[in-house]
């Protein structure tokens, strides 16, 4: 009896072993990840052609060179890092070039709730929708084509090319909604839509694939054997067996979503973070691009690490090391 208690005790501290070495390798490459983003958005944005201090002769070159001291541009290249990375360690990360005065913190505040609720909602509708859609295609049976080609010709549309038309059709051609702005609840239909269309559709066609091929499975074979209807087949046995990819392309989703469609954002003339993105680009506004940036990418990677996370505690077999 104390042997086979000896033996399970071994095999409970092997697999709590196994499991922490796991989660410690999804922290670690986090940290990688995310210094490597540091690296390089600081070299790229320093590599960009021009600058928010415009030096022409209408310029006063004192002045240049005062704008110059202030924000560090008269140091060296390490040397900006070194003040750069001790900054971000306060959470200072600057003052915004193109708007003197306005601390980059406090203008990606103001915008975040905007580009937050939109990117949720649409994120929420893509899973929702995706669900039903996949369960839909699987039980119409042969029906399945119809879906399928569907499918695939939603992928096949631009978003650059869907928007335009759809605010021609929607707003201008048969007056039904307004064209921009987020003032009355049905300016958020277009946005929503068009930020959920095509994650919906990328989610369906990740299920469906996890589907298909857990339905091929011996087990699920024996199920139908056994009298149970598709329904519970699909909700008790198939459904949760299809959950691992599905869960990583929802985590990758949600940061693109959640962090700010720029094209989405820029069409519709809403204030958010993807329009923020986009104008202090074109500003040469280096301490706001190098802040949104890492913002834009820890939210990538912390959310790919809580899924690795959830996946580990789904499926402990799933090495990560």
């Amino acid at each position: 009896m104390g042997r086979h208690l000896d033996f399970f005790d071994s095999e409970k501290l092997a697999f709590l072993s196994r499991s922490l070495k796991n989660v410690a390798f999804i922290f670690f490459q986090f940290f990688l990840s995310f210094s490597l983003l540091i690296f390089l958005t600081f070299f790229l944005m320093h590599l960009m052609p021009g600058s928010a201090l415009v030096e022409d002769h209408r310029t006063d070159p004192l002045v240049v060179a005062q704008l110059r001291e202030f924000y560090h541009l008269d140091q060296g290249l390490w040397v900006q890092l070194k003040i750069y990375i001790s900054h971000l360690f306060r959470g200072d990360f600057g003052v915004s070039l193109q708007s003197p005065g306005s601390s980059v913190q406090q203008l990606i505040m103001d915008r975040a709730p905007t580009t937050f609720f939109l990117g949720t909602v649409a994120l929420a509708l893509s899973v929702v929708s995706s669900f039903l859609m996949s369960l839909a295609r699987i039980l119409s049976g042969a029906g399945k084509r119809w879906f399928d080609s569907a499918f695939f010709m939603g992928l096949a549309v631009p978003s650059f090319a869907l928007g335009p038309l759809l605010i021609w059709l929607f707003a201008f051609y048969l007056n039904w909604l307004p064209v921009a702005l987020l003032e009355t609840p049905a300016s958020y239909l277009l946005p929503l839509f068009l930020l959920s269309f095509k994650p919906t559709l990328v989610l369906v066609r990740t299920l469906n694939a996890s589907m298909d091929q857990s339905l091929r499975t011996p087990y699920i074979q024996t199920a139908r054997a056994m009298g149970f209807s598709e329904l519970q087949i699909l909700t008790k046995w198939a459904l949760k067996n299809s959950m691992l990819g599905y869960l990583q392309q929802v985590a990758l989703i949600a940061a693109t979503l959640i962090s700010g469609s720029f094209f989405v954002e820029t069409i519709f003339a809403i204030q958010g973070l993807g329009s923020l993105f986009v104008d202090s680009l074109l500003a040469r506004d280096s301490a706001m691009v190098l802040a949104m940036t890492l913002l834009f990418g820890m939210f990538v990677i912390f959310l790919q690490m809580l899924a690795n996370i959830v996946l580990l505690l789904m499926d402990p077999r799933r090495e990560r090391w």
